[in-house]
């Protein structure tokens, strides 16, 4: 387990027999770890009194990076959450960015995602702790990345 994690009631029951893990999350500002994407969208899994790691949240969500393999991401970037995150105000924190992203290494995909927001990877600091971590490369591009259009 990780530093932070310890003897916590994860949820994992559902993950036990699983052979393939796939996280589906939306790309959104969030006020406290500066995004919420598919590595953030892990932390729904620690459920309980979950707010206690708040203080520490980029911390926990590379803990949680380091501890989920999954052996898919996908981020739906097709309206990102610009403002207000993660429960937004009005429409007007709302951008149509029309973009897909998929991928195995969950830190490159949220790097790219961050790029959504008009951030760059380096200023959130879950995304820079998770590849320093050893979770994923923070470098997207050095992954070859294939961008395709669909009208």
């Amino acid at each position: 387990m990780g530093n932070l994690i310890k003897d916590w009631p994860v949820l994992y029951k559902p993950l036990i027999n699983a052979d393939k893990v796939i996280g589906i999350a939306p790309v959104k500002d969030h006020h406290r770890s500066g995004a919420s994407m598919a590595m953030k969208n892990w932390y729904g899994l620690l459920g309980w009194r979950r707010n206690v790691f708040h203080q520490d949240i980029n911390n926990i969500i590379k803990e949680l990076a380091i501890m989920l393999k999954p052996t898919l991401v996908i981020l739906d970037g097709t309206t990102s959450m610009m403002s207000n995150g993660p429960t937004g105000g009005s429409l007007s924190d709302l951008k149509q960015t029309n973009t897909m992203i998929a991928g195995t290494d969950q830190v490159a995909v949220d790097a790219y995602g961050a790029t959504l927001l008009g951030k760059s990877a380096s200023e959130l600091a879950y995304i820079e702790k998770a590849h320093t971590a050893g979770a994923g490369n923070i470098d997207y591009r050095m992954l070859n990345p294939e961008m395709i259009s669909v009208l």
